[in-house]
């Protein structure tokens, strides 16, 4: 309860707060949490916003209002360095951004205040991305961005990119509320906590997946989604969008739960 009421706090001073309870229709800490993950993405299409070289006027109460394309993912060659990318290293430094200083967050000055409630959003998606197999990708076809597949499965997008194809595996964009919930309990009942690790763990899990994460059949015009593949990524997808949660949840309670300031678990 101490954290969630820390992490109600710091989204609170946030200046895309008041989006995030429209679009919620709630005002519920887990809620507004679930909002704020998906920022990151929907600043994509912001006019407010900008890509590295551009520049748009500030935002007042954001530090940054870049877009930051290249934190959400990281490619790696084929010994395991990475080649492009900054995925695993922005999960490190924003924890450490976020390490309490021992005062109560209105105590502290105007410009730790931007960086923490700038910070937590970033957190909470990147996080999120790392577990799944397309942002810590191949170099070449942009996680999948450019891979366009077939999919029978779904008659509201029966073509896409295969990242798209990805990231709609979870849930919809619009499962908010009682619906997101219950489809949460449902994850959690089938599949076991995960071990912590680290954030390179994380992502060498990922990278591992990624061999399964296209698929190999040739349909009418472009690889075609089967039966098979299908059940094969959504339990895939299923499996770490829940080790995704747990690890998450364990970071922000080693982050918040106590005033010491505290290292990347």
């Amino acid at each position: 309860p101490a954290t969630q009421e820390r992490l109600s706090q710091i989204l609170g001073y946030h200046p895309d707060h008041a989006r995030w309870v429209e679009k919620a229709k709630a005002t519920e800490t887990q809620f507004i949490l679930a909002e704020a993950a998906t920022w990151p993405d929907d600043i994509r299409n912001d006019p407010r916003f900008h890509n590295e070289g551009d520049s748009t006027p500030a935002i007042p109460g954001l530090p940054d209002n870049a877009r930051h394309k290249n934190w959400h993912y990281v490619d790696l060659k084929t010994d395991g360095s990475v080649k492009e990318g900054l995925l695993d290293q922005k999960i490190e430094q924003l924890s450490k951004l976020l390490h309490p200083k021992g005062t109560s967050f209105g105590a502290q000055s105007t410009a730790q205040e931007e960086q923490i409630s700038y910070a937590l959003p970033w957190l909470l998606h990147l996080v999120a991305d790392i577990h799944q197999p397309l942002h810590v990708g191949q170099h070449g076809d942009e996680g999948g961005n450019q891979f366009e597949i077939e999919n029978p499965f779904n008659r509201r997008l029966p073509f896409s990119s295969l990242h798209t194809y990805w990231d709609d595996l979870p849930g919809p964009p619009w499962l908010r509320g009682n619906r997101l919930e219950q489809k949460a309990a449902r994850l959690i009942e089938q599949h076991r906590p995960p071990t912590q690790a680290d954030v390179s763990i994380w992502r060498d899990e990922s990278h591992r997946l990624l061999a399964l994460a296209y698929p190999k059949t040739e349909g009418s015009l472009l690889p075609l989604i089967t039966e098979d593949f299908q059940q094969q990524a959504q339990e895939i997808a299923n499996q770490r969008i829940v080790e995704a949660g747990y690890r998450l949840g364990r970071l922000l309670e080693k982050i918040f739960a106590t005033g010491d300031s505290r290292g990347t678990p």
